[in-house]
This record gives C-alpha cells, sequence and structure tokens, in this order.
C-alpha cells in the first residue's frame, strides 16, 4: 500500500515529509451533540420556598422513560441566604421509590436548550416533577453534602448515566432560618446520548 501527498485535490490527506497525515477535525462533546440535535433539556423545580429550619425536602424528581440512556450532566443550585445561620444542604438521591413528591405529580419545568428543537423529553414531560417544602422521597442511595449560604449559584458537576427506568432526585434542606423565608431552586442540565 502506497500513501501519496494529496496537498490541494480537497479529496485527499496530505503527508508531510515526516510521513505524518494532516488533517482537520471539529470534535463536540457528547452534550453539546445532543442539545445540537434537539436532546438536550433544562430541569427546573421552579423557586420553592422554605419558613421552617432544617426541613429536609425534595423539590425535584426525574425517572427516564426514553429508549435511551439519559446523562445528568450537572445541578445548578439557586440559593438564597436571608436571615439564617449555618449550611444548606443537597442530596442527589439514586432510584427513589417513592414519596409525596412523585404521589402530588406537579410538572416541572422543561426546557429544550435547542431553541430551534421541538422536541420534548419523556414524551410530553412525563414522570418529571418539581416539589415543595416538606415533599419526601422515599428509597434510594444518596449522600448530603453541605452548602455554604454565602454561594447562591453553585455548580456540581455529577456525570450519572440513567438507563430507561432508572431516576434521580434532587433534596434540599435549608440552614436554621432566624427569621421570614428563603428561596431554593434546582435546575438539572440532562441530556439524551442518541449515538450510543
Amino acid at each position: 500500500m502506497i500513501i501519496e501527498d494529496g496537498t490541494g485535490t480537497g479529496k485527499r490527506l496530505k503527508v508531510n515529509k515526516l510521513n505524518r497525515l494532516s488533517a482537520d477535525s471539529v470534535t463536540f462533546d457528547r452534550e453539546d451533540d445532543a442539545i445540537a440535535s434537539g436532546a438536550g433539556y433544562q430541569i427546573t423545580s421552579g423557586q420553592v420556598t422554605f419558613t421552617t429550619s432544617g426541613t429536609e425536602s425534595a423539590i425535584l424528581y426525574f425517572k427516564n422513560d426514553e429508549d435511551v440512556d439519559c446523562v445528568l450532566d450537572r445541578v445548578v443550585l439557586m440559593i438564597g441566604s436571608g436571615d439564617t445561620t449555618g449550611d444548606w444542604y443537597h442530596r442527589i438521591v439514586r432510584n427513589p421509590t417513592g414519596g409525596t413528591i412523585i404521589d402530588n405529580a406537579l410538572a416541572a419545568g422543561i426546557s429544550n436548550s435547542n431553541h430551534g428543537s421541538a422536541n420534548l423529553l419523556n414524551g410530553n414531560g412525563e414522570d418529571i416533577f418539581k416539589g415543595i417544602e416538606g415533599d419526601t422521597i422515599i428509597g434510594g442511595t444518596g449522600v448530603s453534602l453541605p452548602v455554604q449560604a454565602s454561594s447562591n449559584r453553585i455548580v456540581f458537576p455529577v456525570g450519572r448515566r440513567l438507563p430507561k427506568g432508572s431516576s434521580f432526585a434532587i433534596i434540599l434542606t435549608p440552614p436554621t432560618i432566624n427569621s421570614g423565608s428563603i428561596i431554593g431552586v434546582s435546575v438539572a442540565h440532562v441530556f439524551l446520548d442518541v449515538n450510543q
């Protein structure tokens, strides 16, 4: 086999004097590729008002009903500080089995990350719920992690793969509330792995 220099033809690769091929390429990470094809989404709890100190509340739930894997890439928390003492806590729960957030079935906010796409997640948003203060989640596993109240917007890289039928929930626990109320919001960035 002979590899010849095809420089200038537009149909062949360049071979340099060190016998190396030269080519230009463009790479996309999987999330960018999914967004380009209309398979990237943001799921939000909307504003959840907390009035009770230390009340663990399930504020977001998602179950993958798609035929391909869904990837939970990152979670963004936006939290208020107000008149509080101590830290917030958040927990991502793997494969919960029930709870009032699922029973109440309040539709979460869902936005396709490709503004030119009309694709919907889980058909029309089935099994994607937001919670209110005091909503519970049953079963599943996860560890609570502290979030300093002085940080009002935090991005957590997650990188979890959810095959069809698997799920996650996000639990948020406010610090000690000395007076009034405070707001917490969770936004999950997910994409379908359409090239798996």
